[in-house]
């Protein structure tokens, strides 16, 4: 049976919902959902609003890999590196011999606006920005697998949709990255591939120590970013590079990388730590798999199935590379979206959602969450190490809201400005076993003010109160959270507001706009005064807390920059604060 845990996760979970209020979704980036049948330990499970990062944690043996040799089976027709199906291992149940032996895995894409079709391919344009693919495999009459496809577009299916499909996927870098895979191998691949593109375009080269000469500096520009991140991370190497050949003829011998000790000594990468190894491995496959320039063949987008990335990595390489991926798939240019199973929370924070992984009597189960309650989950059942819930998204300035509703209301109005890197947070969200309100918030600072010093210097953990909050409650708040407690509580200004609102809008609601409270009136969800000599409007309180949460529904389908103007200026004002010490810093530095 599923585990209480969940349950008791969703409900301490609430993603800021009131009324069946969710967070805005975040834009989904190339594979939207994935629905996987009768494959090893998944019955029928399918996993939707996909980010552009998504983590599976869970017990060893719970079904998350699964996931990801699913997808390497869709897109390269194999379950692990030279492995095809195998319906003894594959097939999640042996059904009676009137049932069909079947394995179905469906794909929805859903294409960012940079993805283009090269010449040839135009037909495939017509399918639109979002369409399906299934692949079914049973077995045939030799009972050997057997593979169709079907490609499903505006809810129909596709007639001879096969070779659109193949053109399709054609477009797409899949790699699958198990957690046995020994990086200095495929290092040794890549440095032949790279070698390989750098030498059909200096072939024409007469002089053979041209030719090498070339190889070396051309690598090493392909390498730029690459290098400067092994720098970073403290690694003992500097450097790195295409082991070159003494000779043309050895080229058909080259492979690895090799960078430059301590001691100004060459090191082949076997000799490099395996932390390193991995770290550099994971950089170079990002600048190659997302180079879609020529260089590498026409591709458009690039996932990545990755197995537990943490693996010999310490915790700073691990907070690295996490960093790492979150930049990396927010590039746009890059159109990146990775898969990972992980034991790290702070892997698993890179992420904003992700899924707990469970099995229920043999099948595995998905339970969809949000960071820290799926952070939470995986501490409770002993899977990963306890981390604070106030070390929570460390790669992101954490604000602590009062309400659910402002949490959603806040998160819809920093995405839509590009300030979707702060994180607007109830204090029940953060932590389960806490309750919301600025009295909370209160004790919540006062017993943990020591662990604040502990984020990141880039990503503090602020405190965002309502405008009517007292004066003594503002200092009691600052004078617990000790250093830089009068730059990180942050007050919301009054000035910002309409002036259509009176102070009778309690709350973050007086930042609302107010043709929302209008429409709300207007459609009988309150009661609004609105006075003829111009004064504000005004609200009873009982009607102000009945129709709060219809309000919120209503801000969050704003996207009008003029109509969020009081929001957009909150968010700076909490923006300027969280990044004050950091550009304190630069301006040190220049």
């Amino acid at each position: 049976m599923a585990t209480v845990l969940f349950e008791s996760c969703r409900k301490s979970l609430r993603s800021g919902t009131q009324d069946g209020l969710l967070r805005e979704e975040l834009t989904l980036k190339l594979i939207s959902s994935i629905r996987i049948q009768g494959f090893r330990s998944i019955a029928d499970e399918k996993l939707t609003s996909l980010d552009g990062h998504v983590v599976f944690t869970g017990k060893n043996s719970s079904g998350k890999s699964n996931v990801l040799r699913a997808l390497n089976l869709f897109f390269n027709g194999e379950t692990s590196p030279g492995e095809p199906v195998d319906f003894d291992v594959d097939l999640h149940f042996r059904p009676s011999r009137r049932q069909k032996k079947q394995i179905s895995i469906e794909v929805e894409f859903s294409l960012p606006s940079q993805f283009r079709f090269r010449s040839g391919l135009e037909s495939l344009q017509r399918l639109g920005s979002n369409f399906s693919i299934r692949k079914t495999w049973s077995l045939d009459r030799q009972r050997r697998p057997e593979e169709s496809v079907t490609l499903i577009a505006s809810g129909e299916e596709v007639q001879d949709g096969d070779r659109m499909v193949s053109d399709f996927l054609s477009l797409i870098v899949f790699r699958y990255i198990p957690n046995r895979t020994v990086p200095s191998e495929l290092l040794r691949d890549e440095s032949q591939a790279i070698a390989s593109v750098i030498f059909k375009r200096m072939r024409e080269s007469s002089q053979a120590a041209d030719v090498l000469r070339g190889l070396s500096e051309s690598a090493e520009r392909i390498l730029n970013s690459t290098a400067s991140a092994l720098a970073d991370s403290g690694a003992p190497i500097t450097r790195p590079n295409i082991a070159t050949a003494e000779s043309l003829g050895g080229m058909l011998r080259m492979s690895g990388f090799q960078a430059v000790g301590l001691n100004g000594v060459k090191v082949k990468d076997e000799n490099w730590g395996a932390g390193h190894q991995a770290f550099f491995l994971l950089h170079l496959l990002r600048d190659i798999d997302t180079d879609y320039t020529r260089q590498f063949g026409w591709r458009q987008a690039t996932v990545w199935a990755v197995e537990e990335p943490e693996s010999g990595l310490h915790h700073d390489l691990q907070t690295r590379l996490a960093k790492k991926f979150i930049d990396w798939t927010s590039d746009e240019s890059r159109r990146l979206q990775i898969f990972t199973t992980t034991h790290s929370p702070v892997v698993s924070m890179s992420a904003d959602r992700g899924y707990w992984v469970e099995v229920d009597d043999t099948t595995s189960v998905f339970h969809p969450m949000a960071t820290p309650a799926l952070v939470r989950a995986a501490e409770e059942q002993g899977v990963s190490t306890y981390l604070h819930p106030i070390l929570s998204y460390p790669f992101s300035p954490v604000v602590l809201v009062e309400g659910d509703l402002d949490e959603a209301v806040l998160n819809h109005v920093a995405n839509v400005i590009g300030r979707g890197i702060l994180k607007f947070v109830t204090l029940p969200n953060l932590q389960s076993d806490e309750s919301s309100g600025v009295d909370s918030l209160i004790s919540y600072i006062r017993k943990n003010s020591r662990l604040l010093s502990r984020r990141p210097k880039d990503c503090p953990l602020l405190v965002l109160v309502d405008w009517e909050v007292s004066e003594s409650r503002i200092n009691t708040l600052i004078q617990h959270y000790g250093e830089r407690g009068d730059r990180y509580v942050v007050r919301a200004d009054p000035s910002f507001c309409f002036n259509e609102l009176g102070p009778t809008f309690v709350g973050l609601e007086r930042f609302y706009c107010p043709h929302v409270i209008q429409a709300s009136h207007e459609a009988g969800e309150c009661a609004v005064a609105f006075p003829e000599n111009g004064n504000p409007w005004s609200i009873e309180r009982g009607q102000l807390m009945q129709a709060k949460g219809r309000w919120a529904q209503r801000m969050l389908k704003v996207n009008d920059v003029t109509r969020l103007s009081p929001l957009i200026k909150l968010v700076e004002q909490v923006y300027e604060a969280a990044t004050q010490a950091t550009n304190d810093q630069l301006r040190l530095i220049m």
